[in-house]
């Protein structure tokens, strides 16, 4: 068919960029381009590189010792943070957790921001996009305090929300105090702050999609669904990866929700993460050995995601 052809050519168009581009002797131009990009993307890495590979390098030595804030004093351990943390009960619920929260989150987050993004792509008018765009990224920037007191509001036994939802069921809910429920207002909460976010970098690749090929598609009586599923999707598949990364690794993230909302990852650490028991073991317990440890174990896993995020999704749709 004619748009299934227009997208098996992509491959090769594209892997014979660089070709064409030293046959014309167009050299120098794509290595002041990549010299452009490095220059770009360097605050990035310098980023990542401080406060991220840094700190772990660091955190290593730490986590093979006994240590604490107020002692000087450090009894090397050898793994035993490790294992202890593996055979608490800290770490069994947290893991319980995430596969709780991953499973309302990643599919509703992913979901909209992609209806989201395709919404945007259809705005013609530059003002209202330009709005649209605006609007959906501020709530990526609101701090995790504020937002998270309004939807303890909204979230409230005396709301309006609960007391709907209460009367249609007829039994009285506590989002932030039964067990069985309170990752599900989190999820949404959290939803609500990376959606917009989520959708404009899938947006910015939808729009680079020539029109050429939905042209195509049409002609071939191709659907909506089908210029989705056979062009869409297919050519947007590294920002898509992009973004179920970023949803897949939300929940190494959080703080600042559980913390305010149920006073500590209650009830019964139904809502309890890895960065709350990382705050825990150093600030409360003083152990920052063991609380390096945790980091260290939170921080291989996230990785070990990404790397099997990139093997199974990373690739044509």
């Amino acid at each position: 068919m004619v748009f299934e052809n227009t997208i098996n050519s992509l491959k090769e168009k594209y892997g014979g960029y660089r070709k064409n581009v030293a046959a014309t002797g167009s050299g120098k131009g794509l290595k002041k381009m990549t010299l452009i990009a490095w220059i770009i993307i360097m605050p990035y890495i310098l980023w990542n590189i401080v406060f991220w590979l840094y700190p772990n390098i660091v955190s290593i030595p730490i986590a093979l010792f006994e240590t604490s804030l107020i002692s000087a004093k450090a009894v090397f351990v050898g793994l035993d943070n490790f294992l202890d943390f593996f055979k608490r009960e800290e770490f069994r619920m947290i893991m319980y957790n995430m596969i709780r929260f991953g499973i309302i989150y990643i599919p509703l987050s992913l979901v909209i921001s992609m209806m989201l993004a395709l919404m945007l792509n259809s705005v013609k008018n530059v003002a209202l996009k330009s709005f649209l765009v605006i609007s959906y990224f501020l709530p990526n920037l609101t701090a995790g305090v504020a937002y998270s007191v309004i939807f303890q509001k909204i979230f409230d036994p005396h709301s309006f929300l609960t007391k709907a939802i209460s009367t249609i069921t007829g039994t009285n809910i506590g989002w932030f105090s039964d067990t069985n429920i309170v990752l599900i207002p989190m999820a949404i909460m959290i939803v609500w702050k990376s959606s917009g976010y989520y959708a404009l970098l899938l947006l910015a690749n939808i729009s680079s999609i020539p029109d050429s090929y939905h042209e195509a598609a049409l002609i071939d009586g191709a659907g909506s669904f089908t210029r989705f599923w056979k062009i869409t999707l297919p050519m947007i598949n590294p920002t898509f990866v992009i973004v179920v990364i970023f949803a897949v690794t939300t929940f190494f993230g959080m703080f600042a929700e559980p913390l305010m909302l149920t006073e500590g990852g209650g009830p019964m650490l139904a809502s309890y993460t890895f960065k709350m028991e990382i705050f825990h073991q150093i600030y409360d317990r003083m152990a920052v050995g063991y609380g390096a440890a945790v980091s260290l174990v939170a921080g291989i896993m996230s990785y070990v995601l990404v790397l099997l995020i990139k093997k199974f999704v990373g690739k044509e749709v």
